[in-house]
């Protein structure tokens, strides 16, 4: 195999060099042919440097962060195409030289893509007509102090280029430029060519950033489909579902041999749990919305009893995995079925229930958009909606029990799967640390210390189970163990829902997440005021119950350097946080086509708005600020 991979590695080396000795051979004769015809090189081919100022202004003042714009155009005479040295076979940058005064540097910003140019024999990358390749020519103020006002500052750059069109021409030229150091502003006609040239480019980037999600809600009904489903399949990845799904995949890898009518049955009965929530979820978000309630996905998780019965849950699933309490059948069941025994389909059956239960709060990649069309798009559409995102959160499952030569790529059963569950428990166990702190955000320390107060009594109640509720006890014992675990249950669960519903209305979600420095809380009349003014506006549309929501808050929004460019730009700060149900929020929701958070939203003081991704990046985020408000 390697004598193979040597001997066409050597064949594509003499190939290569082949067309080389071509196109130098081609040169030549373009050369000749140029000369005889007393037409200049140049004549194809004009090379010069733009810029968008004619001055460059130092010192504190200045905005050398942001740099000069350098735009290096090429024009080809019509049937021309020009190449960078290499023949951009690789899509390679230009091939310059520059040579620049001390403490300055040139940052290539985004070049237009090539064209492929067919030569016969050679498909190449290129250009015709004319291009502008956007730099920025940026300069280190620790370094460029010692210049003084009225100094000129040049800047070159040697250009090496292939030229081709019945024959090909190699040709090298310098270009310069010439700054005054000044201490005032100037703006030249280039400027407008170049900045919109370069406002375009972000646009466009800008554009890109809104991910794949957008392209598929432009698509209509199918777009909507496919996103639902694949919004399904990445729920899998979400802390409190991945365990559920993994102990199912485990009781698949221990019994790959096992008949494949049983396997085929538990991963229909899974899809089917899986699938009919969400349709419920479906049915009753309809059923809200037509008698007039304000309800959006994730609306769950406004509820205190919800967020009660999700916060035992997830201990108890956690506690389970990692050993506390072993049952032999009920909530085992739910979470490690056997797929060895006949009437454990029920098993499956529950366990797509129960990842629906657990999964449908969470707000990942595409679910945002799609769950918005789905309510208010007719009902039946909607419903379908829903149902592919059960679809796809199944899909994983069923296709390893119909598929189970893909299990060939899991390792093979072992003590790993002992470490592995109780890794998911832990995982458990920070979902449910993660909802307690929800609850703190709503209901403050009381709310927290009450709910911290039921877990303790579900811990008792686990370490009774484990200890009196094994299958080695008399039945008695065990019935009486599982009696006392779960009135040490319910009974404080039931209570404290109660005094969080309570504490919920009480607090109003004053321990909310706005008011944060420069964050202020929303309404439709502060973002009008600010509008008004001649601002611009950013507006987080978040929820403390929303992981997705945090992790941009935690990772971007509130980071330094994101601040200071909102602040740059007179970017107004606001976050409407949707913790609690808020029928304006909801409705506001409602007409940018979403149902839930996160949603982001960058409006300019002409009313022109842009909607930014659901993950955020810097990049994303300073893209979409320059192409709005460059200009302003």
């Amino acid at each position: 195999m390697t004598a193979y991979r040597i001997v066409i590695a050597m064949f594509r080396s003499v190939i290569h060099a082949c067309f080389l000795a071509l196109i130098f051979a081609s040169a030549f004769v373009g050369t000749s042919v140029a000369q005889s015809e007393n037409t200049s090189e140049t004549n194809k081919l004009s090379i010069q440097i733009l810029t968008n100022k004619s001055e460059i202004i130092l010192g504190e003042e200045s905005r050398s962060d942001e740099g000069l714009l350098i735009g290096l155009e090429m024009e080809a005479e019509s049937g021309w195409h020009f190449y960078w040295a290499g023949l951009g076979t690789e899509l390679l940058e230009p091939t310059i030289t520059w040579d620049l005064p001390e403490g300055m540097r040139v940052e290539a910003l985004n070049h237009p893509e090539p064209s492929r140019f067919d030569y016969g024999a050679y498909m190449g990358y290129g250009y015709d007509g004319s291009e502008v390749f956007l730099y920025r020519l940026v300069s280190d103020e620790e370094e460029v102090r010692d210049y003084n006002l009225g100094d000129l500052l040049t800047i070159s750059a040697t250009v090496d280029w292939i030229l081709c069109k019945d024959v090909c021409i190699f040709g090298t030229e310098m270009v310069s430029l010439d700054w005054t150091i000044s201490d005032v502003e100037e703006i030249i006609p280039e400027s407008i060519f170049l900045n919109g040239l370069l406002e375009a480019e972000e646009a466009e980037e800008a554009k890109t950033n809104q991910g794949l999600e957008n392209r598929f809600l432009e698509m209509g009904v199918l777009g909507w489909l496919m996103a639902a489903f694949l919004g399904g399949v990445i729920l899998n990845l979400m802390p409190c579902v991945l365990p559920v799904l993994s102990i199912k995949v485990f009781s698949l890898i221990q019994h790959a041999d096992g008949a494949a009518s049983k396997r085929y049955l538990h991963g229909a009965m899974y899809t089917l749990g899986a699938v009919l929530s969400f349709i419920v979820l479906a049915l009753v978000l309809i059923g809200l919305r037509s008698i007039g309630e304000e309800v959006g996905w994730g609306f769950q998780l406004q509820d205190p009893y919800f967020i009660a019965f999700l916060i035992i849950l997830f201990f108890l699933l956690g506690l389970n995995m990692l050993g506390v309490y072993e049952l032999g059948s009920s909530l085992s069941r739910l979470s490690n079925a056997s797929i060895s025994n006949r009437s454990d389909w029920l098993g499956s059956f529950g366990t797509g229930i129960l990842a629906a239960v657990v999964g449908a709060p969470c707000v990942g990649p595409f679910i945002g958009g799609v769950s918005g069309i789905a309510l208010q798009v007719n009902s039946t559409l909607g419903v379908l909606i829903f149902a592919c995102i059960g679809l796809g959160m199944a899909f994983p499952f069923l296709l390893l029990s119909w598929f189970p030569g893909l299990l060939r790529f899991l390792p093979k059963p072992g003590a790993w799967m002992v470490t592995f569950r109780q890794a998911m428990g832990v995982l458990l166990i920070l979902s449910t640390a993660f909802l307690v702190w929800v609850v703190g955000q709503s209901a403050g320390t009381n709310g927290v210390m009450q709910i911290l107060l039921v877990l303790f009594f579900v811990l008792i109640a686990s370490w009774v189970l484990g200890r009196w509720g094994r299958i080695s006890e008399s039945k008695e014992t065990q019935r009486l163990a599982k009696f006392l675990s779960l009135c040490l249950i319910v009974i404080p669960g039931l209570i404290v829902s109660q005094n969080l519903a309570e504490l919920y209305e009480a607090e109003g979600g004053q321990a909310s997440i706005y008011e944060e420095g420069p964050w202020k809380e929303w309404s439709e009349e502060s973002v009008a005021d600010a509008l008004n003014s001649g601002h611009g506006v950013f507006i987080d549309f978040t929820a403390s119950w929303c992981l997705i929501c945090q992790s941009n808050k935690v990772l971007v929004l509130r980071k330094e350097k994101t601040e200071s460019l909102f602040e740059d730009y007179g970017i107004r700060l606001f976050v409407a946080d949707w913790t609690q149900n808020d029928p304006e929020i909801t409705r506001a929701l409602e007409r940018y086509g979403r149902s839930g958070v996160p949603l982001y939203v960058l409006k300019a003081a002409d009313g022109t708005e842009q909607i930014l991704p659901q993950n955020l990046s810097y990049s994303a985020i300073e893209s979409a600020v320059k192409a709005l408000f460059s200009e302003q």
